[in-house]
């Protein structure tokens, strides 16, 4: 019931001619070093106590949001790298996109290199609605300098509620009423903005179920001219050499190579397409 590289009569499982497939493969490697990823994603643990000591919602969970946002971005094939929330206008230089959700306080810090980057740049929700002592932050928040934008009503929805969003995918668990100038790029079914942006920010006013987050990234994507890739197609880089993996389940044809389920093929980084 439980065979790992042998089953229970000693017979080999499945598992040993995998490992000697893998086994064979790390040897056939060329050695490497980490590489920058186009895309940023920032994690704050003092978000992550902040929202645990006032969820306002049982479903409401920090780690969880910022996960989301991951897994969203690695069903798009995208390489991410994490970053904290103090990192610097130098650290933040050469991605393409940065996303930043539910990041209870910003400093000025923060949004002076978030500026800096001028990349495409997700929040919230709940950006900036708090100080650091847990006071509700005023002005009201995001009060980001570049987004004309301030969260007037917060809700936390319960399970059995969920507000749908014109277009495709819905908001759960949470979701606020926004003010302002910005442009409201995606909508609820009464018309009022659940996504605006003015130039490369843009701020999340709910927390997006798959559809809708994975309608999210396509926008900064784009915003950021990176490539979109066949579904189930993830990369990672290095210094030296790109490696496609196949998470789905048929082949896969990318870069001139046919990649079959569940399978791997690297390249020199001058072979990559642009």
């Amino acid at each position: 019931m439980h065979a790992g590289l042998l089953r229970a009569d000693d017979a080999e499982a499945p598992g040993l001619a995998e490992a000697r497939q893998a086994a064979a493969e790390l040897a056939e490697m060329p050695e490497i070093a980490p590489r920058k990823a186009p895309v940023a994603l920032i994690f704050d643990y003092a978000s992550d106590w902040a929202w645990k000591t006032l969820p306002q919602g049982a479903d409401f969970d920090y780690f969880r949001l910022v996960f989301d946002a991951y897994r969203a971005l690695r069903r798009h094939g995208l390489s991410v790298d994490f970053l904290p929330p103090d990192a610097t206008t130098g650290q933040m230089a050469d991605y393409k996109a940065i996303f930043a959700p539910g990041l209870a306080h910003m400093s000025p810090g923060l949004m002076q290199s978030l500026s800096d980057a001028d990349v495409p740049c997700l929040l919230g929700p709940r950006t900036n609605l708090m100080t650091p002592e847990m006071s509700t932050a005023l002005p009201l928040g995001p009060n980001v300098p570049s987004l004309d934008l301030k969260v007037t009503m917060v809700q936390s929805l319960p399970p059995s509620c969920t507000r749908t969003v014109a277009g495709g995918g819905t908001v759960l668990h949470w979701v606020e009423t926004l003010q302002g100038t910005a442009e409201a790029i995606m909508s609820l079914q009464d018309g009022s903005a659940v996504v605006a942006r003015t130039g490369a920010m843009h701020y999340l006013g709910g927390w997006p179920d798959q559809p809708l987050w994975d309608r999210l990234v396509s926008v900064l994507v784009k915003d950021a001219d990176l490539t979109l890739l066949p579904e189930g197609l993830r990369l990672r880089d290095t210094t030296s050499h790109r490696f496609a993996f196949n998470y789905g389940s048929t082949p896969v044809n990318w870069n001139g190579a046919e990649i079959a389920p569940a399978d791997v093929v690297w390249w020199p980084h001058d072979n990559d397409p642009v």
